[in-house]
């Protein structure tokens, strides 16, 4: 039934075992499973996975006690030192405060060091016996069998009841005794909030396919679309997983993802298909950030390709929501936001929403009082329009805790070494009952969560071994992006050229300036050739020789994003003042309305001026056609 998971895990390295357990079967009481019943099971399933005991125990348990008294101590040294200074303390009171912040800091730190060197220990010790055992032993299989069962709410039952009579209970049974697809679930992080039977339906009704880039991308889209989205800009919607898989899909294969979506792992895509973003809001996205600012797509500058568009275009201040649904309800989209702009939380929406129509994942993410966004590049996940990684957190995840993962996965190079060396502590975890948003919180050992604590020391661990910051963990597909493509162009201007009786001048082929700077730019455009921008206040002149003269009606081929654009103007000579009316295309090419000119004997100079209006708009050409 489930006929993709054998293909995934044999891409990723990994055997397909059978289970070789003899655990009791589930079984249906009139419709419904039995809590007890379900304990029972689950019971048989740890007597099989025999959890183990961790070497050192105490001595790490004590270790961390320590280091939560010195964390402690150094909370309320930094509180005393805030009401001191709120108090306006004398300067020998506040450093004496600062003082004794300083040296509860060298114990926390001190305290922390004690304790990864437990770890370290415990680590080594392990990596001979558990963190080497074979994922297809028996053992392996019920270990990961039973962490699956605590977070779908099997040894509770209601949660799990509740599951099975809404999805049904045949394919719930058949995971848990599906060794392969367990296993994909459990490497990629498992269903968004633990909806297994939701995360099963959807990946069953995704057609299946023999691209391994498709493959991962059903997987992510099941395991992360399982339950709704929380909508920061639209309202009254629902995002749908094969509709979302289809939209993805279709991209990819017409080159229009950037060339590293190919390369991403599930566990990546699950943070690039989750856009809150309707499936023609993403296409929008893409065709108005190719009309608009093509260059923003292939720049050099990775940690701003896509959303640079931000801090370029949408300005910092209230937003604007203009639109109005048949009630006269308020309704939201980005167009408004690229267009009249928003404060930091609509900034951090917009950005995350660029590099996600294009494929790339992104993070979160929120810092004190503040929204930005972590993105992935080659170079490693870095922060947008915010402070640095460390100051971030999302949900129960902070910033720090968030790189660890990302850099012990790829240390690891396969899932299968990732889910021998991390996974399988946190799958102790999980199956032991810890919490753990105890350590993800607070990136910081817990004395509550043990084996939670020991997989955050092996993910920093880990990751110190990663010399590439975020190596691609698949191989490039044969796709030919559009990207690709553009960057093989050339970049260069245009000749006036005639079309029958009307004369096209290109936006490129200005005489004045006599080459771009900072308000008049070439762009190559993803419609062939090339293309320009121009800023506030930005002047070009064209010339043109042996035209024949007379009255032409002139039109600009123009793309813009923001409303009530200010006319340019256009000149003859320097005589003849016209203003073009510039349209609101919301990042389509879009036609002029008509100014007539006339051309005199000779050569004309056609002069182009913008106002003063805060933001630029693409021009393609410029076509005269005899009045």
């Amino acid at each position: 039934m489930f006929h993709r998971s054998v293909s995934l895990l044999q891409e990723s390295g990994h055997s397909s075992p059978s289970f070789a357990t003899s655990m009791k079967p589930l079984v249906a009481m009139k419709g419904v499973y039995d809590a007890n019943y379900l304990v029972e099971w689950r019971n048989d399933v740890f007597k099989q996975a025999n959890v183990p005991s961790m070497p050192h125990q105490a001595d790490f348990h004590a270790a961390i006690v320590g280091f939560e008294a010195a964390s402690k101590q150094q909370n309320q040294a930094q509180k005393e030192l805030d009401q001191k200074t709120k108090e306006h303390a004398s300067e020998a009171i506040l450093q004496a405060a600062q003082a004794k912040l300083d040296a509860s800091t060298q114990s926390v730190e001190q305290a922390r060091e004690k304790a990864a060197k437990i770890a370290d220990q415990i680590l080594k010790q392990l990596e001979d016996s558990l963190l080497n055992q074979p994922l297809d032993s028996s053992s392996s299989i019920s270990l990961v069998t039973a962490a699956s069962m605590m977070e779908a709410g099997a040894p509770k039952g209601m949660a799990f009841q509740q599951q099975v009579q809404a999805y049904g209970h045949e394919d719930l049974i058949q995971f848990f005794c599906d060794t392969d697809l367990l296993m994909q679930f459990a490497s990629s992080g498992g269903p968004r909030k633990n909806c297994y039977a939701k995360a099963l339906q959807i990946y069953k009704s995704i057609p299946g396919g023999k691209d391994p880039v498709l493959q991962r991308l059903a997987l992510a889209v099941a395991l992360e679309l399982c339950t709704p989205i929380d909508l920061k800009v639209g309202q009254g919607y629902e995002i749908d997983p094969v509709k979302r898989y289809k939209h993805y899909k279709q991209a990819y294969l017409a080159g229009e993802l950037d060339p590293l979506f190919s390369t991403f792992a599930v566990w990546e895509l699950r943070m690039a298909i989750d856009s809150d973003a309707q499936d023609d809001e993403l296409t929008w996205g893409r065709e108005c950030l190719r009309n608009y600012r093509p260059d923003l797509i292939y720049m050099q500058n990775l940690q701003w390709r896509y959303c640079m568009i931000v801090k370029q275009d949408v300005g910092y201040t209230n937003p604007v929501w203009w639109r109005r649904d048949k009630d006269g309800k308020e309704v939201r989209t980005y167009d408004q936001i690229l267009s009249s702009g928003g404060k930091c939380g609509p900034r951090a929406w917009y950005g995350r929403f660029a590099c996600k129509a294009f494929g790339i994942p992104t993070w979160g993410c929120q810092q004190p009082g503040h929204a930005a966004l972590v993105r992935h590049t080659v170079n490693g996940w870095m922060t947008c329009l915010g402070a640095c990684i460390h100051k971030s957190y999302w949900g129960p995840v902070t910033g720090n805790d968030f790189l660890w993962m990302t850099q012990a996965r790829y240390a690891c190079k396969t899932d299968d070494e990732y889910m021998r060396k991390v996974l399988r502590l946190e799958w102790i975890a999980t199956a032991s009952g810890e919490d753990r948003t105890l350590v993800s919180k607070i990136a910081d050992p817990s004395s509550k969560a043990l084996w939670c604590s020991l997989a955050l020391f092996q993910r920093k661990r880990l990751g110190k071994q990663c010399t590439d910051k975020c190596p691609p963990l698949h191989p490039k597909s044969s796709v030919i992006t559009l990207l690709d493509k553009i960057i093989a162009q050339k970049e260069e201007k245009e000749l006036i050229t005639r079309d029958g009786r009307a004369i096209v001048i290109p936006g490129t082929a200005f005489t004045k300036p006599p080459k771009p700077n900072n308000q008049v730019h070439i762009h190559k455009s993803f419609m062939g050739g090339c293309q320009i921008f121009l800023q506030a206040e930005a002047e070009v002149e064209y010339t043109l020789d042996k035209y024949q003269e007379g009255r032409y009606n002139m039109t600009a081929m123009v793309c813009t994003v923001h409303r009530d654009e200010l006319p340019m103007a256009v000149t003859v000579n320097g005589k003849d003042k016209r203003e073009i009316a510039i349209p609101y295309t919301m990042g389509e090419w879009e036609e002029t309305e008509p100014v007539e000119i006339t051309l005199g004997h000779g050569v004309s100079k056609v002069a182009f001026k913008r106002g003063s209006p805060r933001y630029g708009f693409a021009v393609m050409q410029y076509r005269l056609t005899p009045a």
